[in-house]
């Protein structure tokens, strides 16, 4: 048998590439395609791609520069008449013309070669003896090589006369010899021997005119080559790797192995590398099949399979994987007897699951393919040991952390069960899971009920159980821990905060609701230079809940907050006040001295400065009137700044200007000035 991974048809694309622009054609006629391929030994092989009338044949002349014509026949040249005499004439490369053909029928061979169809006009290619039969391929016996002529095919009727038909084009008798296949490889699958081999196309075009590879072989130490191939092995021009399987005659040899690349014109190029293989006897017995699998008690598996009947059988191995794993890693450490096909697997780990896959051997040491998977889950009934050493403590009056130590695990730690439950006047609740996931830890730290709190002056008991990987549970292990009073007491819910006599800050609030409070502690923050933490300014006793600060400055904000302490220091969140603004209660004084001028830039105002201190800046008002209405159409930033001018004011407007302290307030009063004009 023999496989050839070639499409024959897909040459069509390469035979068409090397009909090109050198070609010219007979003004009289329609387009003729001519091509030429010369060889060292003076000989050129001249085809054309067209159609020949049943029964006409030609007469072939040759011409150096197209004009003066030497006729190279003395008789004309005629075709086979039909598949009979086709077939008459090529003998044995008639096979060849019924492969490409796919038929035996010698009347379908002769239409098809005949045809202008892809296939026709390559299978014309295959060989020069069938192209030349065909009509379609000139031998010129005396070529002049190296130089570029005319050819002319005369097509003449069956008396030889000529039918003014003439197929006409310019060639250029390059020598050229096809490159050699390169990087052939050999593998055998016992008689079956795949070659690979590459085929690129070379950069001097000699790779065009390929069409076919032949390969050869022969036992090591023989001189004869004899084909391996007796099919056409076409060349596919979009491939460049390609692979030939077949069969050798006789196993346990060693052969040889050479591929050549072959033109159209049947010339072979130089041999590939020579590959040598031994082909012996390399196949793997048939896969084992229908494996069962039992559970044998104490953690056994039992593995079970019919007998092969592979004729050269040696004996079998097992394989085995667990739960997930990929990787089966064989666990026979020698072959298993032919007869014995029974095995048993002692399992180190339980509680997991566990699968298996048998192979056959032959005697030459071929292994079969994993056979299919049986599996088993191995129960595991080993309860781990309880903790010990439970210790639980509370951190800060917040926080309980508990501690232990694990004992064996077998099959190793899942999780460990954290519960808690609370016992008040000797009553006992219910038990409560602290981790819904899996909890490798020896430590646990439980923040109460609900994640916030515990209940002060109640008892927590804490129990310990272990879960192995088997899902099996230990016993549990208890400890109790008492939860102190850690609770602070509640704030004042009221405080107001207000100015009082323009330099100093009264503050008030409210009693806290708990019982047990015996201060109060007063915080202040300056908010507008940044503070970012209360300062203690304060602390009072319970029965005072008033406050005066006369540390403050004017114009700074201020937030006051106050917190209740009970009588074992537990203090409470703060209740905050709004923001507070220091200010004067009055508005600043009048602007004193204002100066109007109309300048050519246009009017310009100018005034005494006022306190710089308690000042942010100044407002300019203008009317058209002294007693009019004053729109605001400018003003100045910064309690030094003392002039402006107003670039859209005429002489006669009336300005006032008002001072505008840090806290926003203008003036309220402000002296009318008119504009006057400089002279």
């Amino acid at each position: 048998m023999a496989i050839c991974r070639f499409t024959f048809t897909s040459i069509f694309v390469l035979i068409l590439s090397f009909i090109g622009s050198d070609i010219t054609i007979a003004q009289s006629t329609p387009d003729r395609q001519i091509i030429g391929v010369a060889r060292e030994e003076g000989q050129a092989y001249i085809y054309h791609a067209e159609q020949i009338p049943l029964s006409h044949g030609y007469n072939i002349y040759r011409s150096d520069d197209g004009e003066e014509w030497n006729k190279l026949n003395t008789e004309p040249i005629f075709p086979a008449r039909d598949g009979y005499d086709l077939e008459y004439r090529l003998q044995e490369q008639f096979e060849l013309a019924q492969q490409l053909n796919g038929s035996e029928d010698t009347q379908a061979v002769y239409m098809m070669l005949r045809s202008s169809s892809g296939t026709g006009i390559l299978a014309n290619f295959a060989s020069p003896e069938i192209a030349e039969n065909m009509g379609r391929l000139f031998i010129d016996e005396e070529a002049p090589v190296g130089e570029e002529v005319f050819y002319r095919f005369e097509i003449v009727n069956d008396v030889g006369e000529s039918t003014d038909r003439i197929i006409e084009g310019r060639v250029n008798l390059e020598v050229v010899e096809p490159p050699v296949p390169n990087d052939l490889t050999v593998e055998n699958r016992g008689r079956t021997v795949d070659l690979n081999w590459s085929y690129v196309p070379n950069s001097n075009g000699d790779s065009r005119y390929v069409i076919r590879f032949q390969i050869l072989y022969r036992k090591t130490g023989d001189q004869d080559w004899i084909p391996f191939n007796q099919q056409f092995l076409a060349r596919t021009t979009q491939t460049v790797e390609f692979k030939y399987t077949n069969e050798v005659p006789v196993l346990g040899q060693q052969y040889e192995f050479v591929v050549h690349a072959v033109d159209f014109t049947g010339l072979h190029s130089e041999s590939s590398n020579l590959v040598q293989i031994n082909v012996s006897e390399n196949t793997a017995p048939d896969i084992v099949r229908n494996i069962q699998i039992t559970d044998a008690g104490k953690y056994t598996s039992r593995i079970t399979w019919p007998v092969s009947t592979e004729l050269d059988l040696e004996g079998y191995h097992v394989y085995r994987a667990r739960d997930d794993e990929e990787e089966y890693l064989r666990i026979t450490t020698e072959l298993l007897p032919p007869l014995q096909t029974v095995y048993e697997d002692s399992v180190s780990e339980p509680g997991h699951q566990y699968r298996y896959k048998v192979t056959a051997s032959d005697t030459s040491g071929n292994e079969s393919e994993l056979s299919n998977p049986v599996n088993i889950y191995i129960e595991d009934e080993r309860i781990p040991d309880p903790v010990t050493t439970v210790e639980a403590s509370l951190i800060e009056n917040k926080v309980a952390s508990i501690i232990w130590e694990n004992g064996v695990v077998p099959g190793g730690l899942k999780s460990y069960q954290v519960l808690r439950r609370e016992i008040t006047n000797g009553s006992e609740g219910l038990w409560n899971l602290l981790n819904s996931d899996s909890f490798s830890d020896n430590s646990y730290e439980d923040t109460g009920i609900g994640g916030t709190r515990f209940v002060e002056g109640t008892t927590v008991e804490y129990g310990i159980a272990v879960v192995s990987e088997n899902g099996n549970i230990s016993d549990t292990v208890t400890t109790a821990l008492k939860i102190p009073d850690i609770t602070p007491p509640e704030a004042p819910s009221l405080l107001e905060v207000n100015m009082q006599e323009g330099r100093r800050v009264g503050i008030t609030w409210n009693a806290s609701t708990s019982g047990d409070v015996i201060n109060y502690r007063i915080y202040k923050k300056i908010t507008n230079i940044g503070d970012v933490s209360d300062s203690l300014i304060a602390e009072v006793q319970k029965g005072e809940r008033y406050f005066r600060d006369d540390n403050v400055q004017l114009f700074n904000t201020y937030t006051y907050s106050v917190s209740a302490v009970d009588s074992v220091g537990n203090e409470s969140t703060t209740m905050i006040s709004d923001t507070l603004l220091t200010r004067s209660t009055n508005a600043p004084d009048r602007v004193r001295n204002v100066q109007v001028v109309k300048m050519e830039n246009g009017v310009v105002l100018a005034w005494e400065t006022g306190d710089e201190n308690g000042l942010n800046g100044y407002a300019i008002y203008r009317s058209g009137i002294a007693t009019g209405v004053y729109e605001k159409v400018g003003t100045v930033e910064g309690a030094s700044g003392n002039r402006w001018t107003d670039t859209t004011g005429e002489a006669g407007n009336w300005y006032k200007v008002h001072a505008i302290d840090k806290s926003g307030r203008e003036s309220r009063s402000a002296k009318a000035t008119q504009a006057i004009e400089k002279h």
